[in-house]
């Protein structure tokens, strides 16, 4: 019925798409027959499909060991849509042909392949769809540009998201993998929005002074808000008005080439000319774009109806706009006006960094068209692609008719920087985007004002600005930074459960390393629980470098503690305390290395008299519970009371100052420090005996994931954005009543997380 290898357009011919609902799950396999596939020489994008099958990349064809599948089924990769964390292919059933579904073949588990010590970390680069290398440390400082905010309002859990992604990042490269990195980052102080706040503020006339005061004050906000996340600070702050130099030399050249033209009149100003890229214009993809000819560039969809403007092309956008009457305005070659938003970020990379750059960062939002222009200009100002431009101007004075300075401020170009100036290659290689957050299913933006701002998320945590910034980080971590993420306090008190469960661990691997009582031989439970920490620090590994997958590693970390813990808890007094000191110690690195320090049980003074307090507390405690249990007979009401006043203690009483206190079963007690707990909290939580049993592995899944794996796994193939099964493994979509039955599941486990962590019974 197949033939073994088939050309791409008959695919297309054979069949046509309509509607198609959404399918998650494993790799629906070819028939017997269909063991090539062949993709179109236009596919840029790129995957690495799961176990048992090869690349399938830019138009090659590569033998696919596919498992069998019924006859009936057929993969066709005609329609495509490459995301940061999947490719999308569409695919049915012959018969009949409109019973369609969305499969997600996701990108590689590096986890699952292992990254070798030697290999070098790969970013997702929206430029390509691919996984792209970074060059290698020993090569210099990454020169890394992060488009900033702009100041006119509070940073919100949107902006916080995308700067708290890209900061573990950082740090992740730098901490993990040994770069050096200059990180600079953008601020807009001059823009329509600044203009009109300071103007609901009061501010009138066109002197800059109002402007400024207000940029600054909220340029100080969002700084103060982002050292609040533990964000770290920006190794360059490039503000636009204290660039209007470099600003006005750009522009210069670009006007010398022929890639940008003046336009007179009250919407005058400098323009820059897509066609003089020709189809070189639109880099990072269509999106945002209107249809037009398959060979024409790129046309925003905001700018494609006719305007009054003397714009060559409605495609064209302002490099520098022309002053406008009570509006603040700085004088340049072209006349009064003030920078247009694209020139802005592409004049200040330039003045610093050269005519390289390594990593450029923003949100998914920014994509198009701010960072398409971005390229555009900057391939121009490198005469890279110029084609079909209008003559050029006559040369202005100064330097804008010379080549370029490809060095910056800060030295040389890298050597081997695939982004090669003027010769051709890429201005930059790896362009990295974070998705949206969203709330009550739209996006979070201040134009929609469904936003939280970042004060009114500490404020509403109510554990303190240290416990609210290491659970939205934990909430970040959790996910891709690449994917969107739905923002809701229930998730963020699943992040909490986490680093409580972190700091339970830290604790308890203390207190094993504080009273081992003598030097115990290595048996092979302290063997195998090495094994695991070994196991754990390769696919930790492979994890990072693929694309930072954060969620990956966090399940592993979470997994290794809870190894530890269990051992600890099997063992008791006698267990050996190096081996669970290595694997705390091994997860309190990788914590630090993603911007969480969650190992100490506190800092100072403080701490250590908390120490010798609760220690005298445990040790009357123990005294006095032993001895009621010893001396006291069955069934008295004074060692009943007695015993009940222990249980108080440790169930009510210390819970309320944030203090967790367990029996050993050696008679002795152990303790930790955790969120204070409510009265309402510490009354819902249930005796020790009368708990249901539970398995060690459940308290370290999150809500999302809970129907993903254990007894869960396999049986459904699609979920919703809050993790509930919406389609069964034969992608039949859920009964009413089965959905309900998993919801109650969903609700139970929730409150579980957030009663508090638990190790493994005793």
């Amino acid at each position: 019925m197949y033939s073994p290898q088939f050309q791409w357009p008959a695919l297309e011919r054979c069949f046509s798409i309509s509607s198609f609902g959404s399918y998650n799950g494993r790799l629906p396999a070819l028939p017997e027959g269909l063991r090539h596939l062949r993709l179109p020489r236009s596919f840029n994008g790129h995957v690495e499909l799961p176990r048992g099958l090869r690349h399938l990349i830019l138009g090659q064809a590569y033998k696919q060991e596919l498992p069998h599948l019924p006859q009936a089924v057929v993969v066709c990769l005609h329609t495509y849509e490459v995301r940061s964390d999947c490719l999308r292919v569409r695919w049915w059933r012959c018969k009949p042909l409109i019973h369609k579904r969305l499969l997600d073949l996701r990108p590689p588990c590096c986890t699952a392949r292992h990254l070798s010590s030697h290999e070098l970390p790969r970013l997702h680069t929206s430029l390509t769809g691919d996984l792209e290398q970074l060059p290698p440390p020993s090569r210099g400082p990454l020169k890394w540009y992060n488009c900033g905010p702009t100041v006119y309002d509070a940073a919100h859990l949107g902006h916080a998201r995308t700067y708290v992604s890209l900061d573990v990042l950082r740090r992740l490269l730098t901490d993990h993998f040994g770069y050096r990195i200059l990180y600079a980052m953008g601020v807009t102080d001059v823009d329509d929005k600044i203009i009109a706040r300071a103007r609901e503020g009061g501010a009138t006339g066109a002197d800059w002074g109002p402007y400024a005061s207000l940029a600054r004050r909220w340029e100080a906000s969002f700084m103060e808000d982002m050292d609040t996340l533990g964000v770290q600070r920006p190794d360059a702050v490039l503000r636009v008005t204290e660039h209007m130099d470099a600003i006005h030399d750009y522009v210069e050249r670009l006007l010398h080439l022929g890639a940008a033209y003046k336009v007179e009149g009250p919407q005058g100003g400098v323009y820059f000319s897509v066609t003089s890229l020709g189809a070189g214009y639109g880099k990072l993809g269509n999106s945002g774009t209107v249809e037009v000819d398959a060979s024409a560039p790129a046309v925003p969809a905001s700018s494609a109806a006719p305007t009054e403007s003397a714009k060559r092309d409605p495609a064209d956008f302002a490099l520098w706009k022309a002053a406008k009457e009570g509006e603040p305005s700085w004088d340049s070659p072209f006349g009064r006006g003030r920078p247009g938003w694209h020139i802005e970020c592409s004049a200040m990379t330039h003045a610093l960094f050269g005519s390289d750059l390594d990593v450029h960062t923003g949100g998914i939002d920014l994509k198009f068209p701010h960072h398409t222009n971005e390229i555009a200009q900057c391939d121009a100002h490198a005469s890279r692609g110029l084609c079909c431009a209008p003559p050029p101007s006559p040369p202005h004075t100064g330097t804008a008719a010379e080549p370029p300075n490809t060095r910056g401020i800060i030295g040389a170009p890298n050597p081997d920087a695939r982004s090669g100036g003027q010769q051709g290659g890429e201005w930059c290689r790896h362009w990295l985007h974070t998705g949206h957050v969203h709330i009550e299913g739209l996006k979070m933006s201040k134009s929609l004002k469904n936003f939280i701002t970042v004060k009114e998320y500490i404020e509403a945590h109510g554990g303190g600005a240290v416990q609210a910034s290491q659970d939205f980080r934990i909430f970040c971590l959790m996910h891709r930074y690449t994917a969107p993420v739905t923002f809701s306090y229930t998730k963020i008190a699943e992040a909490g459960a986490v680093r409580a469960r972190f700091q339970r661990f830290f604790s308890m691997a203390a207190h094993v390393g504080a009273n081992a009582a003598a030097l115990r031989r290595w048996g092979a439970e302290e063997a195998d629980l090495h094994a695991k920490l070994a196991d754990c620090t390769q696919q930790v590994h492979g994890a990072l470098g693929c694309d930072a997958d954060t969620p990956a590693a966090l399940r592993l970390l979470q997994e290794l503690s809870a190894a530890a813990c269990k051992y600890a808890d099997v063992r008791g007094a006698s267990a050996v305390p190096e081996p669970v000191l290595s694997c705390a110690r091994y997860v309190e690195r990788v914590l630090s290395a993603m911007g969480l320090a969650l190992g100490g049980q506190g800092g100072g003074g403080d701490a250590e008299r908390l120490e010798g307090v609760m220690n005298c507390v445990i040790e009357f405690r123990s005294e006095l519970r032993n001895r009621a249990l010893a001396e006291a007979p069955a069934g008295n009401a004074l060692r009943g009371g007695v015993l009940s006043l222990c249980d108080d203690v440790r169930n009510r009483g210390l819970p309320r100052a944030g203090v967790v206190l367990e029996d050993t079963k050696d008679g002795g007690a152990r303790w930790f420090k955790a969120d204070p707990k409510t009265d309402a909290a510490v009354e819902a939580v249930k005796p020790a005996a009368s708990r249901e049993p539970t398995t060690a592995a459940a308290p370290l899944v999150p809500v999302t994931e809970l129907f993903k794996q254990g007894d869960y796994a396999d049986l459904y193939c699609a979920w919703d954005d809050d993790g509930m099964p919406t389609h069964d493994k034969a992608g039949e979509p859920l009964s009413k009543n089965a959905r309900k039955k998993l919801l109650k599941a969903a609700q139970k486990h929730a409150k579980r997380l957030q009663a508090g962590p638990e190790l493994p019974s005793q």
